[in-house]
């Protein structure tokens, strides 16, 4: 914590499957909050299928928006009102510095955020490093981690693998996927998962209680969500790298940004990392012979959600 940035709440997570025309999410933002939704399933190619061949067409993507009462609903645009089954995450975090009530403040010359009897936030439930295989799961740390449950964050090194997810609504695991196209392999990684659960009270520091009745609101022994950093990787090149500014260790929440067709390859484009900087990278694919077309490739401005390992891991 520190005054350019501030405590994020996930007040919505779960799975969906496919739908059609505008999803309400029926989650309602508060007045002076703002937000990003987080899917596992936000931007593809639409193929059209001629003579039994597959053919690139239009880029097609999700389009979150606010309504006059400020709840959160999804659109389609370019694939015929479909909406692909996806998990997802809604967060929230203050608009401005003013945290109100009483807590603690960070102050900085030009703007101060702080914790506060009414602020509100998420925590973190585990860290740790493990191998990410090919169908892993969160619960495999801990059968609670229900994957619609909790958010993943990932800090890799190895820019020549992706973690990612299949498109497939009957398979909803994390996949690995080789640049080069193959998928099957093993990455090792530093993994945040935040969600709701048991936290970790120490019997020493700071304590902030509600006025209103008197529960814990915060602990010093609390691993807070910070806001996550929003980067846009739009028009990036696949492979290329990008640093974030002021964050030295970038660790990520997977998401698929854009696609790419190159005979025969369809291809979702994800995120990767070289442990400093992150790029738009080959995440999972389907060889598909009976298909045909230009060499397509594209990067929404969907942005990645990016945190700072080194504010959750000693390097």
């Amino acid at each position: 914590m520190d005054n350019k940035t501030t405590v994020t709440k996930i007040v919505g997570m779960g799975s969906k499957g496919t739908s059609y025309g505008e999803w309400n999410t029926g989650i309602t933002i508060p007045s002076g909050y703002d937000y990003f939704l987080w899917m596992s399933s936000y931007a593809w190619l639409d193929y059209t299928v001629s003579g039994s061949q597959w053919v690139p067409g239009g880029f097609a993507y999700n389009q979150p928006y606010l309504d006059a009462n400020r709840t959160l609903k999804v659109n389609s645009v370019n694939y015929y009102g479909a909406i692909p089954s996806s998990y997802y995450g809604v967060y929230i975090w203050p608009a401005s510095g003013s945290v109100g009530g009483y807590g603690i403040q960070f102050m900085g010359v030009n703007n101060f955020t702080g914790i506060s009897n009414i602020s509100q936030f998420s925590c973190l439930l585990f860290k740790g490093e493990v191998d990410i295989n090919d169908g892993w799961l969160p619960s495999y740390i801990n059968p609670a981690f229900a994957a619609d449950q909790v958010m993943c964050y990932f800090y890799t090194t190895d820019a020549s693998k992706t973690i990612c997810m299949s498109p497939d609504p009957t398979d909803r695991r994390y996949r690995v996927f080789y640049v080069n196209g193959g998928g099957g392999a093993t990455i090792r990684a530093k993994v945040c998962i935040f969600g709701n659960g048991a936290l970790n009270r120490s019997k020493y520091g700071l304590e902030i209680y509600s006025k209103q009745n008197g529960s814990v609101v915060y602990n010093s022994g609390y691993d807070i969500l910070a806001r996550p950093k929003l980067v846009p990787l739009t028009g990036a090149a696949l492979g290329s790298m990008r640093s974030v500014e002021g964050i030295a260790r970038p660790m990520y929440a997977p998401c698929n940004i854009g696609a790419m067709y190159s005979y025969p390859w369809q291809v979702y484009v994800w995120v990767n990392s070289n442990g400093t900087q992150i790029g738009p990278a080959w995440g999972w694919a389907r060889n598909q012979p009976a298909s045909h077309g230009p060499l397509t490739y594209y990067v929404s401005s969907i942005p990645i959600m990016v945190l700072d390992a080194a504010n959750y891991f000693h390097f």
